[in-house]
């Protein structure tokens, strides 16, 4: 099986030429490039994200020395399958999780994201690799609460060349 890895940028390049079957790449790229992502599920707990248009991942975690762990983020186009997004974590990155890579489908990503929990640009700074505050596993915190005290930023320039 071949697997396609393409960063956000190749993605400029690629998105007027996608095969019908690889459109959700563009879906994926449009829900999460320049934007923080707040996730939450029984197995997860709470977890938020940027995810930077120069293909940087940082996830804030419960278990994340100092709050925020930063790896990177990728397009996927497998042969006859689902396009997905993968980050990948150095290892020991989720205390007894080895880090590596995580990949996720388009909907995949649907079933674990908060209502309201998608945000423009980087609120929370986690581009510093610093937590604005220790980041609870339960309960599911509110992201409208959220929005309030860290309002939404840009979603930056290397978005908007290949993010409709």
């Amino acid at each position: 099986m071949t697997v396609a890895k393409l960063t956000a940028t190749a993605l400029c390049l690629m998105a007027t030429a996608l095969p019908a079957t690889a459109q959700s790449a563009v879906d994926i790229v449009e829900l999460l490039c320049g934007r923080t992502v707040q996730y939450y599920s029984v197995t997860i707990g709470n977890q938020i994200e940027f995810t930077d248009p120069d293909g940087t991942a940082y996830l804030w975690h419960p278990f994340a020395a100092g709050g925020v762990v930063i790896g990177d983020w990728r397009i996927e186009v497998p042969d006859n399958a689902d396009v997905q997004v993968c980050y990948t974590y150095p290892d020991g990155s989720f205390g007894p999780d080895t880090g590596g890579d995580h990949c996720f489908t388009y909907a995949g990503l649907i079933d674990d994201i908060v209502e309201d929990g998608i945000r423009d640009g980087d609120p929370f700074d986690l581009r510093t690799g610093v937590a604005p505050f220790p980041l609870p596993l339960n309960p599911p915190l509110p992201a409208a609460r959220l929005s309030e005290m860290y309002p939404d930023q840009d979603r930056g320039p290397g978005c908007s060349a290949y993010v409709s």
